[in-house]
């Protein structure tokens, strides 16, 4: 607060102002600044202190407004100390940002089901659905199983019939196709900018957003799943911490038996704000990889805490 009173201010500005825009962003990256965990728990208590002490003057222009109207810059306290710098603007694009969203892909592994079908693989082998569907075309064609009635149906054989768990005679390659995979297990393939590609067991988990209900009315919005993608939950902390002006943490949490994940937990429901962040430039998240965004505030709740 004191480097940002040092600062050219463009006098009267409302607290909340130099709050967001002069004091969160000198917090360094990493580091988290929560009034409501110091003695003064809110900002005009804050604020009320410098005052007493001769630093400011502070004006109520409207019930629960207030704005910095003076800076007294020759207090002792600001005449010493160091003037903390801004930090240089995050990059924009992800290029320059150093983060580049990752390849991904769901896979399926072979089981003791479908093996053979697999020859060539071992049980636990990791195929794309592509390549899947691959060797069922080549076994159908290899062994003259498609209809030559209708193109859109298989004839079963044995090999067919207990790999699809089926006593049909017929399928066609979508029911065939489905019924095949289904008796597979989900994996996924991620592939971070100049990384070998690492292979996951279980489905793809998209970033989980959710908004929670804490102590005295108050919600909080919950992140979860950012490792996966390579996202480093503390720059997406800060990021949102001088984004909306509201208090950030980051708690392991135990996902999956001993695995264990960051939650990053912001202040209010910030699902818009995550939504734009994260599918902007800075991240590049395709929508369909975040779960929740139907918490977002409606618009009449935007317009009643306005």
């Amino acid at each position: 607060m004191l480097s940002a009173l040092r600062s050219k201010l463009a006098l009267p500005m409302l607290a909340s102002t130099l709050y967001s825009t002069h004091v969160l962003p000198r917090c360094p990256p990493g580091r988290f600044l929560d009034l409501k965990r110091t003695s003064h728990k809110k900002l005009s208590s804050y604020l009320a202190h410098l005052q007493n002490e001769g630093l400011l003057v502070v004006r109520e222009s409207s019930p629960g407004v207030q704005s910095i109207v003076s800076v007294q810059r020759e207090h002792p306290r600001l005449r010493t100390g160091c003037k903390l710098a801004l930090p240089e603007p995050a990059p924009d694009s992800q290029e320059e940002a150093g983060y580049t969203f990752p390849q991904v892909r769901e896979l399926r592994t072979v089981t003791a089901a479908v093996k053979p079908l697999f020859p060539k693989c071992s049980k636990g082998d990791a195929l794309a659905p592509e390549d899947v569907r691959a060797v069922l075309r080549n076994y159908v064609k290899e062994n003259e199983l498609q209809d030559p009635t209708d193109k859109r149906m298989v004839q079963m054989d044995p090999t067919l019939s207990d790999v699809a768990g089926t006593s049909e005679l017929r399928l066609s390659w979508e029911e065939l196709g489905s019924r095949v995979m289904s008796r597979m297990q989900f994996a996924h393939e991620v592939r971070l900018p100049g990384r070998e590609p690492v292979v996951h067991r279980g489905a793809l988990a998209p970033i989980a957003i959710t908004v929670a209900q804490r102590t005295g009315n108050k919600k909080v919005t919950l992140v979860e799943g950012l490792e996966t993608y390579g996202i480093d939950p503390q720059r997406l902390a800060h990021e949102v911490q001088v984004g909306v002006a509201a208090s950030t943490s980051l708690t392991p949490v135990s996902r999956g038996g001993n695995k264990q994940v960051l939650q990053l937990l912001v202040q209010g429901n910030q699902v818009v704000f995550l939504e734009r962040l994260l599918t902007g430039p800075s991240y590049g998240v395709p929508r369909r990889l975040l779960k929740g965004l139907e918490n977002a505030p409606t618009k009449k709740k935007q317009k009643a805490h306005k």
